[in-house]
């Protein structure tokens, strides 16, 4: 249960950094 928490909490911050990253590429682009 632990292990699925922690794969989940480190999939959404991805998510999160990836989106952040494209906004600010695109603001540079």
């Amino acid at each position: 249960m632990k292990a699925k928490t922690g794969i989940s909490i480190a999939l959404v911050a991805f998510i999160v950094v990836a989106a952040v990253f494209l906004k600010i590429r695109r603001k540079k682009g």
